[in-house]
């Protein structure tokens, strides 16, 4: 783990924690420039109604393994310069000037360091459903486009719209930096613009599932359920105990989770546990078989298979490729 992912996950966790209904996105800008933090909010990790979103700039370092990163809220990202390697699951993406990614809320992910060579420039949107409410895009909910599979969800791929997802990306890293009068309210119609840009030139791969109307009401019924997995990943949690705690029946919990989450709730919360042991990976020196037990896999072997079969490399050599990085990281500011 490099010091700008230290400090990015430091960030978004920090974004995160100021997003509420009434201030609901948050953003930063990476460039080519040395780390540094423009917004006193980013001190306290509290941002003010009035200025929902903040700045980052950062010195990119290359970094050769996965670092797995899990959030709550919802992200969408712009190449304005350079290339940017994001990984999810099964499936690894290099962004190119004009491409943009989505992340769904609580999906694992792992943004890797460009070469410290190339002139890069990426700007990045931290949100909740809040900040788009009902809003459809092109007939369907906006944040159906997040609950389709990494695979399945919209890309440029025409000239035309990498253009005009450019342009989006300029515009929205100057009201981010200059903070200009109703910079907030551009920003949420920049992100609005991105996501009909990228429906416009998209196929669904699967037209009765992409026309699924998910609500973003939705999300909010079961984020109890989230909300528990999250704080407490490795608490044992079933179909029925994550019904109870969203106060709804399992049946409706199970289609509202699947239309949301874009995947069975058990799915969900296995992810979450691998990325609980990504994480204690990284910070502990405790051994593999007592992080799949504290995890609530049966043994060492038990996990050792199933993080390979999700992250294409063993805890081993998770932890091994990452040790270099590790200590320098983890004394980084948060």
């Amino acid at each position: 783990m490099s010091h700008l992912h230290g400090h990015w996950l430091a960030l978004a966790r920090r974004l995160e924690l100021g997003l509420t209904a009434e201030s609901p996105l948050a953003g930063f800008v990476m460039t080519e420039d040395s780390w540094r933090s423009t917004d006193p909010a980013l001190e306290t990790g509290l941002f003010p109604e009035e200025a929902p979103l903040s700045t980052l700039s950062y010195e990119p370092i290359a970094v050769p393994h996965l670092q797995i990163q899990l959030h709550q809220c919802l992200e969408a990202g712009i190449v304005l310069k350079g290339q940017f390697p994001i990984q999810f699951e099964d499936l690894e993406l290099n962004i190119n000037p004009g491409e943009a990614w989505l992340c769904a809320p609580c999906e694992p992910h792992a943004p890797r360091s460009p070469s410290p060579s190339t002139d890069n420039a990426t700007v990045v949107l931290l949100f909740v459903p809040e900040a788009l409410g009902d809003e459809q895009i092109d007939g369907i909910s906006w944040l159906t486009l997040f609950s389709l599979p990494p695979r399945e969800r919209p890309q440029a791929s025409s000239r035309k719209t990498r253009e005009r997802i450019l342009a989006i990306g300029e515009e929205l890293r100057e009201e981010i930096e200059e903070k200009s009068p109703g910079w907030a309210t551009a920003a949420r119609l920049g992100l609005l613009r991105l996501l009909f840009a990228l429906r416009r030139d998209w196929t669904p791969p699967s037209p009765g599932r992409a026309r699924a109307y998910v609500q973003p009401n939705d999300l909010g019924r079961i984020m109890p359920a989230l909300a528990v997995v999250m704080d407490e990943p490795a608490r044992p949690m079933k179909l029925a105990q994550a019904a109870r705690a969203c106060g709804i029946s399992r049946s409706l919990f199970t289609q509202i989770f699947r239309s949301t989450m874009g995947m069975t709730f058990a799915r969900f919360h296995l992810r979450a546990r691998l990325a609980y042991v990504a994480h204690r990976l990284l910070t502990s020196s405790l051994p593999i078989e007592t992080i799949a037990c504290e995890a609530g896999f049966v043994d060492g072997s038990h996990l050792h298979r199933t993080f390979l079969r999700h992250y294409a490399r063993t805890p081993g050599d998770y932890r091994a490729q990452a040790l270099p990085h590790t200590r320098q990281s983890l004394s980084a500011p948060s």
